[in-house]
């Protein structure tokens, strides 16, 4: 017997929302779609057969929906790089112990990043998902993950030290 969605539902339904906002960087929206791809997983809990983590199958299911409402809107516009390596130290990091100006400047900087930029900051920092997962939810290579993940960091690096949320 599978897990039961009850429980599915409360232990993803935070991760997912959060996910589907910053997205698509509107609640009404991230509302709607979290509620749509509850439903899927819903139809499907039946069908998963732990080939991955339950947290990892919903949240493929949860990229999918929203890049499928993206190329319904022709606004997704995928970005690929070659492999590189990671940024090194100097990156920004997500950690509970920024303070409060630290947190708006973070997510100022996040809304000026680009969708796949955001995607990779949220899927590594915010939901903890190691680069492996990424690449099976993303469904693309382990180098590609980490260029993404070393060129998300670099621009939001970017944007925070070079004075950008302040109009410079």
């Amino acid at each position: 017997m599978g897990p039961k969605f009850e429980e599915v539902y409360n232990s993803t339904r935070d991760m997912i929302f959060n996910y589907v906002f910053w997205k698509v960087n509107d609640y009404d929206d991230a509302i709607d779609l979290t509620q749509e791809i509850f439903i899927k997983v819903y139809k499907n809990l039946g069908k998963f057969r732990g080939q991955s983590s339950v947290k990892t199958w919903i949240m493929s299911i949860a990229i999918n929906h929203v890049n499928d409402f993206f190329r319904k809107k022709r606004k997704f516009d995928p970005v690929y790089f070659d492999d590189g390596e990671d940024a090194g130290d100097n990156s920004p990091s997500f950690d509970s112990t920024m303070d409060l100006d630290d947190e708006v400047r973070v997510e100022r900087a996040m809304a000026k990043l680009k969708n796949w930029e955001r995607e990779i900051l949220t899927l590594y920092y915010m939901e903890g998902f190691q680069y492996e997962e990424i690449a099976e939810l993303l469904k693309i290579p382990l180098g590609t993950v980490k260029s993404r993940l070393s060129g998300a960091k670099k621009s939001l690096r970017k944007i925070i030290m070079g004075g950008v949320l302040d109009g410079k």
